[in-house]
């Protein structure tokens, strides 16, 4: 027992997920392995492993963590959005478009589906489809940024006025949908 509270104290998911961003996946998950090993089911650690399955290129083994995780946490939208990206990946776009449209039922403000939806029906070359989902996913976006609360903490975080903030999205939005090509028959 004492072994638990000691692993606990020392691995979180945030130092987990910064190993992630710092590509050190070996370390994160021989950390993952070790929470596992007091709970072989905790949908937080099998999610982290699924991803740097993922990472790996090791789609099976990430498809498995994923799934896990879903059956113990079926509303977590980052697992289900993961199952998709998987999915898309090994190209299996019937199965993605299905994940990434069940993320948005559940929450239709969480804007990553969106995107994820425009991308591959681009893939698809579907690419009316493409547009209307990366405008939905910018404005969903947007709408996330202006509804975004002051710290209450009293940080200094200073906010630009609405139509700036409006401005800046929509230029970065043409911009984004020129370099991806989003429209072009190409």
């Amino acid at each position: 027992m004492d072994q638990i509270k000691k692993d606990s104290q020392e691995i979180s998911e945030d130092r987990i997920k910064g190993l992630i961003e710092l590509k050190q996946l070996d370390e994160a998950e021989i950390l993952i392995n070790r929470m596992l090993s007091h709970s072989p089911q905790d949908p937080t650690w099998l999610k982290n492993k699924g991803v740097i399955h993922a990472k790996k290129k090791e789609y099976e083994a990430a498809e498995e963590c994923f799934l896990a995780a879903l059956k113990k946490s079926p509303e977590d939208l980052t697992v289900i959005v993961n199952l998709g990206n998987i999915y898309l990946e090994t190209g299996h776009t019937d199965q993605a478009e299905s994940y990434y449209k069940q993320a948005m039922s559940k929450d239709p403000s969480y804007e990553t589906p969106y995107y994820n939806l425009s991308a591959l029906y681009k893939k698809k070359r579907q690419h009316g489809l493409s547009k209307k989902f990366m405008e939905e996913y910018q404005r969903r976006a947007i709408e996330k940024r202006i509804n975004e609360k002051p710290d209450p903490g009293g940080s200094k975080i200073s906010y630009p006025p609405r139509k700036i903030m409006i401005m800046a999205a929509i230029v970065i939005g043409i911009v984004l949908m020129i370099l991806i090509g989003v429209g072009n028959n190409g």
